[in-house]
């Protein structure tokens, strides 16, 4: 989804309250419907475990430099 787009969830009664519902407003055995908006997202950060082997060298040397930076200092 994009931001500002819009999707309708459906949530059958077993992935919503089941046979029993959630009286006196959700039947037993509902279907619900959510209309959905996305407003915000983030990014998530990769951690080392997510990079590439072509991705970690750079890393890895951008990180001791800044380990060498912090002990000069």
């Amino acid at each position: 989804m994009k931001i500002g787009e819009k999707a309708v969830l459906t949530c059958t009664a077993p992935y919503a309250y089941g046979e029993e519902g959630s009286p006196p407003n959700i039947p037993g055995g509902a279907t619900l419907k959510f209309e959905v908006e996305l407003l915000d997202f983030y990014d998530k950060k990769k951690v080392a475990a997510d990079f590439t082997d072509e991705e970690r060298m750079p890393k890895a040397t951008e990180f001791k430099q800044k380990g060498n930076d912090f002990f000069k200092a």
